[in-house]
């Protein structure tokens, strides 16, 4: 698959994100990370999505 479109790097200093999505797929917390990793978002809007098929 393939997206196209802008994106933005957002700071994830709470480490928001990996805590939610671990929850949401897996019902258990992330493991642990290192305590000087940066961790970033990056949000893409999306103007063309192709899909490949095999």
């Amino acid at each position: 698959m393939e997206i196209r479109g802008s994106a933005e790097i957002l700071p994830d200093e709470a480490r928001h994100l990996p805590y939610e999505l671990s929850h949401k797929s897996l019902g258990i917390g992330p493991p642990a990370e290192k305590g000087d990793e940066v961790r970033v978002i990056i949000r893409v809007l999306p103007e063309r999505i192709v899909g490949f098929s095999v």
